[in-house]
């Protein structure tokens, strides 16, 4: 697990939080929602890495087309998906997602957050760049390997995702707490 993510999910974080100085509840909250980014942008990744896992699988499907580990009759020239082909088809691949189930969010920023080694480490042990490129030549069973570790990883970033949303709607709550019982004043973040 990602350090800075194990300390914000840290079940003692949110003990005491109403004895906490304010610029603390406030640094948490800014820590929480760039890791919050960093783990909504590393989703994305992988979800579309699986989806062109699962597009291969399904042009395989529709095709007929052969698993490039099968033994293959003499002069089947049949070859799998070229690497011009994946690319080709890249656009319509990665399009299908356009559109989520749920409410979505708009991005708060339209920049790449700054993903740290750990984080791009985890999304690369789950399924390596090059396999994916590479996708036209794996087994059926590499195919369905690839898809089952991918949705593994994204059901493991989504609950990490709720668990820093239920962390970021605590410290709103005790920051917009203390300024309606006037604990904290507007006045201080005007001067």
């Amino acid at each position: 697990m990602h350090p800075e993510l194990e300390h914000l999910l840290d079940p003692a974080l949110l003990d005491r939080l109403t004895e906490r100085p304010l610029d603390d509840v406030r640094r948490l909250r800014v820590q929480c929602q760039q890791l919050e980014d960093a783990l909504s942008y590393q989703r994305r990744v992988v979800h579309a890495r699986l989806d062109l896992v699962r597009a291969e699988q399904a042009r395989r499907g529709a095709a007929g087309a052969p698993d490039p580990s099968a033994p293959t009759a003499i002069g089947d020239e049949r070859a799998p998906d070229s690497d011009e082909e994946l690319v080709a088809r890249l656009a319509d691949v990665l399009a299908d997602r356009t559109r989520g189930p749920g409410l979505g969010q708009a991005p708060r920023d339209l920049r790449v957050p700054d993903l740290d080694g750990v984080l791009v480490a985890e999304v690369d042990a789950a399924v390596e760049p090059v396999r994916i490129a590479a996708l036209g030549h794996a087994s059926d069973a590499e195919l369905a390997a690839a898809a089952a570790r991918l949705e593994a990883f994204e059901a493991d970033v989504s609950a990490d995702r709720r668990a820093l949303h239920q962390r970021l709607d605590a410290l709103s709550a005790e920051i917009t707490r203390r300024y309606r019982t006037g604990e904290a004043s507007v006045d201080t973040l005007l001067g």
